[in-house]
């Protein structure tokens, strides 16, 4: 994006701005690999209910305003699910990190309890989680059900809260869940983000290819490194194929402008509550 950028005064001020945050040159830039900062350290001063996407490659971070629903539903895609793992898990950590336990609150269903747990114990206040459950126990169902009644208040204005986030991790399990709950995670999916319910999903790139009829209930995709063979038909960025110049650790998402490069803070030891 910023290479793209030839007005003088665009120049200007992009340089001041590198100046006073300490960044790399424009030329620099694209030619080296940044040590990603503590996510802590990338959330300071940012305002409440806001969450980090990721950090780019100039060091600016992509944020995700929990207030604004136009990026819809996130999908994270890619071959290893521990790597697009990491994405869901930042955008939970961050948007804690900002927001006090009354102005957002984190729900994860996953087939990997003891990853989830590991993944956010060091990063999110108990007080922020809302459970860690397995796809297919009662309390999983419940929340599902539990979050589109909410969601309906809300679109009848009945009820205002604040923001919950609900993250599936390896979206696979959905296919064999019953047919309620089906319907009530796509109508979450589409509708969700419009009444602060944000959906955060990831799947294997061969399972996202199963799931095809899943797929346009996401607003926002984002690739990690995905096979040769599958990048063609799940529209990912060329420079996610394997075998390409792909860095280990960065991930690709689509904006306005075309893709956006970026990769993951390292996510903090938790302090206590904001």
């Amino acid at each position: 994006m910023e290479a793209q950028m030839t007005d003088t005064l665009f120049d200007v001020l992009y340089d001041r701005a590198r100046q006073e945050l300490g960044l790399p040159t424009r030329t620099q830039t694209h030619r080296v690999t940044l040590k990603m900062p503590p996510l802590r350290e990338v959330c300071r001063d940012l305002p409440t209910q806001t969450a980090i996407l990721g950090v780019c490659e100039d060091g600016i971070p992509l944020l995700l305003d929990m207030h604004d629903p136009s990026p819809g539903s996130l999908l994270a895609i890619g071959e290893s699910l521990a790597e697009v793992r990491g994405v869901l898990a930042q955008v939970a950590a961050s948007v804690c990190l900002t927001s006090s336990c009354h102005q957002v609150q984190v729900t994860v269903i996953s087939n990997d309890v003891p990853a989830w747990q590991k993944a956010l114990a060091g990063a999110v206040a108990p007080t922020h989680m809302r459970g860690i459950h397995s796809p297919f126990s009662l309390e999983a169902r419940e929340k599902v059900l539990e979050l589109a009644r909410l969601g309906n208040s809300r679109l009848l204005g009945r009820l205002r809260q604040p923001p919950i986030l609900l993250v599936l991790d390896d979206l696979s399990w959905v296919r064999d869940a019953d047919h309620e709950v089906q319907v009530y995670l796509r109508w979450l999916l589409q509708n969700g983000p419009e009444h602060m319910i944000w959906l955060l999903a990831s799947l294997q790139e061969w399972a996202a290819l199963e799931m095809h009829s899943w797929l346009p209930h996401f607003g926002t995709r984002v690739f990690g490194g995905v096979q040769h063979a599958l990048a063609k038909q799940l529209d990912a960025p060329s420079s996610m194929i394997y075998g390409t110049a792909r860095t280990n650790g960065v991930f690709e998402v689509k904006a306005q402008e075309g893709w956006t490069r970026f990769m993951l803070a390292d996510l903090p030891a938790y302090e206590g509550e904001r």
